[in-house]
């Protein structure tokens, strides 16, 4: 199978990123109360935390506070309980999409994360390069306006660098993307791989963001850069990544993932039925587990409004149809999944009586 291939992502082995998971875990918790812990300890210890944050993110995104994870306890329960699955979003975009980057092995490779957060898309991607490049020329800068996430970000990277036995530097500044001076976000030379995690959905009630942000990808027009863009799949903020996807392409940008068609506009946006999103399926740990178990939900097979886009950048898509929507219930034993060829929609039925393709997952060759 060529190296660009998408592959399922059952496949893919993610025990790396929960052992990173754990460990910072502990090593937050540690900061905060000192002592001997085991993540499942520091899962009890945050239960109160966790069912708040959980009833918060459940409701309506105008209860959400701007300093709701302010103090390094809320932002550790939020870490316990949200960055591990958000973390596999992003790796499973990242291993659907084939990103190898081989030519570029040897040469610097700058990740920028935009509203980093607990910084789930750059340990994604440091994992993902780590594995099909290596990290010698590896590099970080992380932007975030609240500080207690930043340091988990931060804390996350450095239990990386230390798993893979790398010391890569890390840049970080506690600021919104309103006060982003972009003139000093690009390197020199080499690629850069921009991050926006569970950001473009935000910026409809921060004008002055969305315009630096607009800034900083028209400076893109001349560099290799590829752009990371998770955002979740409800069908608010879905729609809203599918509208930024016609922008970009618009711009001469590549999407790579989930589209079959790098420079094709989205032919779902004129179904007003369905969004594009796509769907993982894993197998939590147990620590995670205990988390769900808090929560009364179950997190086996994961959603999200998942892109990779490229510029300037050589990169074969594979092409191959790509599945979009499916029954949310097997009502029969007869039923058609919605498929993207890239400039139309079909329906097809699947190849074999037992067979469940996720939303993002390539059709079989018949």
């Amino acid at each position: 199978m060529p190296p660009n291939e998408p592959q399922p992502l059952e496949k893919y082995d993610f025990s790396i990123l929960v052992r990173q998971w754990e460990e910072v875990l502990v090593l937050a918790y540690q900061e905060l109360k000192g002592g001997k812990v085991t993540p499942s300890k520091v899962i009890q210890t945050n239960r109160q935390g966790l069912e708040k944050l959980w009833q918060t993110y459940t409701q309506e995104r105008r209860d959400l506070s701007k300093g709701l994870l302010s103090h390094k306890r809320q932002a550790l329960a939020y870490y316990a309980g949200f960055h591990l699955t958000n973390t596999i979003r992003a790796a499973g975009t990242l291993q659907r999409s084939g990103l190898a980057l081989r030519n570029w092995q040897g040469q610097p490779v700058q990740v920028v994360d935009l509203g980093c957060g607990t910084g789930a898309s750059s340990i994604a991607v440091a994992n993902h390069l780590a594995s099909v490049i290596g990290t010698d020329k590896l590099s970080f800068q992380l932007f975030d306006n609240t500080g207690s996430v930043l340091d988990l970000a931060r804390l996350g990277l450095q239990v990386f660098a230390d798993d893979r036995k790398t010391v890569p530097p890390i840049r970080s500044a506690r600021l919104g993307l309103e006060n982003l001076d972009t003139s000093r976000v690009f390197g020199p030379e080499g690629i850069t791989i921009l991050c926006l995690g569970y950001v473009w959905n935000e910026l409809g009630q921060n004008p002055k963001a969305l315009r630096r942000l607009k800034e900083l990808l028209q400076l893109c027009d001349d560099k290799p850069i590829v752009l990371l863009v998770t955002e979740p799949a409800a069908e608010g903020p879905a729609r809203k990544a599918m509208q930024l996807r016609n922008e970009l392409v618009e711009k001469d940008w590549q999407a790579r993932y989930p589209c079959p068609a790098a420079h094709e506009t989205c032919p779902m946006t004129a179904d007003s039925r369905d969004w594009c999103y796509s769907e993982f399926r894993w197998q939590p740990p147990a620590t995670l587990q205990l988390v769900d178990r808090i929560l009364g939900i179950r997190r086996q097979t994961l959603g999200c409004a998942g892109y990779l886009f490229t510029k300037n950048l050589e990169f074969e898509p594979s092409h191959s149809p790509i599945v979009v929507g499916r029954p949310r219930r097997k009502q029969s034993d007869r039923f058609d999944y919605l498929v993207c060829h890239g400039h139309k929609l079909t329906k097809q039925p699947p190849a074999k009586p037992t067979e469940q393709l996720l939303r993002g997952e390539q059709l079989p060759s018949s």
